[in-house]
């Protein structure tokens, strides 16, 4: 399955464990249930390892071990569940995760949103074109209001370019 970044598809390099299936090797996600269960062995085993939050986990379960963990998944599996945006501005706002954040089963229609409460990787939702969601994530939005990407809103963009055009006025004038 391929991974779309803010930018580019890329190859999935990290595997979804489930809680009865082994390990192997390589970089894998485990839920948060068998991350508590395991800690210690799963951070033993010196491979890049990520926990997959549902969206009734509650983020606080996890903060203590952020700096551990390589990536978080957040499942979207449903189109009407919108605690995941909240989780992502958690992590990102409150608890300062600055590691992958990855949605699960997203859709085209959410990847704008998403990525403002910042998601910085999306797993698609099979009926899901790759190409055509990328297309829709690099479309430029306007934000109108804070969020956890830090885009510039638009209000201040235009301040900005008032005094960049009134300062580019006194330059000018300085110069005649």
């Amino acid at each position: 399955m391929h991974l779309i970044t803010r930018h580019s598809i890329r190859r999935n390099q990290w595997r979804h464990v489930a809680d009865e299936e082994a390990l192997g090797s390589g970089n894998v996600t485990v839920s948060l249930r068998r991350w508590r269960l395991q800690r210690e062995t799963l951070l033993a085993r010196f491979r890049p390892v990520g926990v997959r939050l549902q969206p009734d986990d509650a983020v606080a379960d996890i903060a203590a071990d952020l700096d551990r963990l390589d990536l978080l998944a957040l499942d979207f599996g449903s189109f009407a569940d919108g605690r995941g945006y909240s989780q992502a501005r958690q992590l990102r706002q409150q608890f300062g995760y600055r590691g992958e954040l990855r949605a699960l089963q997203a859709r085209r229609d959410q990847l704008q949103f998403l990525a403002r409460c910042g998601f910085d990787a999306f797993e698609l939702h099979p009926r899901e074109d790759t190409d055509a969601a990328l297309a829709v994530l690099k479309r430029s939005a306007t934000a109108y209001q804070p969020a956890a990407d830090g885009q510039s809103l638009v209000f201040r963009r235009r301040r900005h370019a008032q005094f960049e055009h009134v300062f580019n006025s006194i330059e000018g004038a300085r110069r005649r």
